[in-house]
């Protein structure tokens, strides 16, 4: 089982990413507003309760409410804001993204699984 971490600051961001150097993260930018982002988010929250998740972490961004976050994740990643959207990220880098009806819980486990392939 995983944490969701709420990322609510620009030095949680980088603290959040520094991460990567020693696990994979999740970042996911969620609209509090939007029904496909909350259908994204359950499916994230499925995810992150199964005792396999333990190889990740996810940060969530509350893109309405901490806009300058999102902003700052858009900048660092060169990839357009959309939310939902969600990141895989190791050691800095971006190795998957997706957004909208793109992010379901077969689909985040098929990308966690390759990715955990590759590395070992």
């Amino acid at each position: 089982m995983v944490q969701l971490n709420e990322i609510k600051t620009i030095d949680e961001w980088h603290q959040f990413l520094r991460l990567s150097n020693d696990k994979d993260i999740l970042i996911f930018k969620h609209s509090t507003a939007c029904p496909i982002s909350h259908r994204a988010y359950t499916a994230l929250q499925e995810v992150c309760q199964s005792d396999e998740a333990s190889s990740f972490a996810t940060g969530v961004v509350k893109v309405i409410e901490d806009r300058d976050i999102s902003n700052e994740i858009e900048v660092y990643t060169g990839i357009q804001h959309q939310s939902p959207q969600i990141f895989l990220i190791r050691e800095s880098e971006v190795l998957w993204s997706a957004s909208h009806g793109a992010i379901t819980v077969d689909r985040l486990w098929t990308v966690l699984q390759e990715q955990e392939r590759m590395k070992g």
